[in-house]
């Protein structure tokens, strides 16, 4: 049913003022269609829905690729409009029709209204010919405004570091749920868990929203690490992530402690399942020790893939080369064996590698105890160096030192506090606008890029393997390797990376290529062949 109404206004500014508030109680905007100056010196004005009309026809060779949110324009007609007319004496009259049809009203195809955009200019032209002493702050001008009137201290809710943290514990326990799961201060006993003593401290952290994301997404690749110096106490945080449907890292829970060990982690990890019951997880990637996943499987139960995290397992290699080498020379020859071995994509290459590369390290007296090392720890976990990770818990990490903490070792606990609450407000905002607005993620720009250079490599490169046409050899462009693409699964049907001009999503294909295998992405090569 279309519905009309009428409306009388004194003056411009209060029909502007009514529509302004129109537009916001209603995601939608009201733009001038046509204006119309009579012979009677009044005037009428046909604002017409800002969806209404047809997209321009598509270019075919087209540089930029349309947005993920698509067209606003809806390729038809919406009846909601606006007929103003406007008298000599200053009274408007307006004739509204408040009905839209062939769309939902989203706020990813609303614009920001043009008072914000005012306030933005106002504020880069407010530097005049002559200048001020406000005109010349500097960053360090502003840090000591904020330090002298406080107004960046919202998270110190007490002058104390200490009573700060307990004021905060006890305000987030009123509320429900509490993003507070657990909470031991120092010089308490813990009668349920007798094995904590009254020195140790653990605070562990999961809001609503990060429970939510982990019931969701907790069935597949869950992550866990710890990093230091994020306090000055000297206690760790440890996360545990889990990976979206976007492809991106999401942190689900958090515990600032000094107990890093396998009581303190299981204590955690029995709250986490407390929220969110037993999570079922594929794939568990963590550090080579073996804390973390010895506490999940007491906890959760085991995972059928244990995952080693890639920076973990180099960071460990890099030190051992550096204290059981001497050699420079063979440091570096030793460094690079080991970075191809865990390059290497190709089953049957690594086979051979690993043996060889093993059995040369050993026998050579001053890189002996490096092959040995090598040996007990890793050849027989050879499959578990599975290296999909793309360093979610790194980035997540650097974004709290750099950003939220700016760069800087937290001196108060409250303050680190308060910069992971920001931090989980960030990954959901970031979340929100990715889903509502289809804002491009890192992998789907890396997909579109990877298409583009596709359509430059040559058909003749791909060979058949089989006749049931689900897998190809795919001959690389600047060496003689060649690689093999083959159909794991169907294309997701709501799956979000996906390639267009493919038809085809990121989880279709897999290739034995380093970016397809190490970086997860859907490589150039599987953009050739499908």
């Amino acid at each position: 049913k279309v519905v009309h109404d009428t409306k009388s206004f004194e003056s411009e500014a209060e029909f502007l003022q009514w529509k302004r508030s129109i537009e916001k109680e209603n995601p939608s905007r009201y733009i001038v269609r046509n204006n119309q100056l009579l012979l009677n010196g009044n005037r009428i004005i046909h604002y017409r829905c800002y969806r209404d009309g047809f997209r321009k026809a598509g270019v075919s060779d087209r540089k930029r690729e349309l947005k993920m949110k698509g067209s606003y324009k809806i390729n038809g007609h919406c009846p909601a409009r606006m007929t103003v007319k406007k008298f000599g004496s200053g009274k408007v009259e307006v004739d509204f029709c408040s009905t839209h049809y062939g769309h939902e009203l989203e706020l990813a195809h609303d614009p920001i209204s043009s008072p914000n955009y005012n306030v933005l200019e106002d504020f880069h032209n407010r530097i005049t010919g002559e200048l001020r002493r406000d005109d010349l702050s500097t960053r360090q001008d502003l840090n000591n405004l904020l330090r002298d009137f406080k107004l960046n201290n919202e998270h110190q809710l007490q002058s104390d570091d200490a009573s700060s943290v307990e004021t905060w514990v006890e305000k987030e326990r009123q509320i429900e749920p509490s993003s507070v799961i657990f909470y031991k201060r120092k010089g308490t006993t813990c009668t349920e868990y007798p094995a904590l003593k009254p020195q140790d401290f653990m605070l562990g952290i999961m809001t609503r929203d990060q429970q939510e994301m982990l019931t969701k997404f907790g069935n597949n690749v869950v992550c866990m690490d710890s990093t230091r110096g994020v306090t000055e106490y000297g206690y760790e945080l440890t996360t545990l992530l889990v990976v979206d449907d976007l492809g991106d890292g999401f942190p689900c829970a958090f515990c600032i402690t000094d107990r890093n060990d396998h009581v303190g982690m299981e204590i955690f990890l029995s709250y986490v399942k407390s929220k969110t019951g037993r999570l079922e997880a594929r794939n568990f990637m963590s550090e080579t020790a073996e804390v973390f996943y010895d506490a999940w499987k007491c906890v959760m139960g085991e995972t059928p893939f244990r995952i080693f995290c890639t920076w973990h397992v180099l960071r460990a290699w890099e030190t051992r080369i550096t204290n059981d080498i001497k050699d420079a020379e063979k440091k570096k020859n030793t460094s690079r064996m080991i970075r191809s071995l865990l390059t290497e994509t190709d089953e049957s290459a690594f086979t051979n590698m690993l043996p060889s590369i093993v059995q040369q390290l050993i026998e050579d007296k001053d890189t002996a105890e490096f092959g040995k090392y090598l040996k007990l720890y890793y050849s027989k976990n050879c499959r578990n160096l599975q290296q999909k990770s793309n360093m979610y818990l790194e980035r997540m990490h650097g974004d709290l030192k750099h950003i939220f903490l700016r760069g800087c070792r937290a001196k108060r606990m409250d303050k680190t506090i308060h910069a992971l609450m920001r931090l989980i407000n960030r990954k959901l905002f970031d979340r929100l606008v990715a889903l509502d607005k289809r804002k491009l993620t890192s992998k789907l720009k890396a997909l579109r890029q990877r298409h583009k250079t596709s359509l430059s490599l040559s058909n003749d490169r791909i060979a058949p393997l089989s006749d049931s046409n689900r897998c190809w050899t795919v001959f690389s462009s600047n060496s003689f390797d060649s690689h093999t693409v083959s159909i794991d699964n169907e294309s997701c049907s709501s799956c979000r990376l996906s390639c267009r001009a493919c038809n085809a999503c990121l989880h279709k294909f897999t290739c034995t290529c380093i970016d397809s295998c190490i970086k997860y992405n859907m490589c150039k090569h599987i953009h050739l062949v499908a």
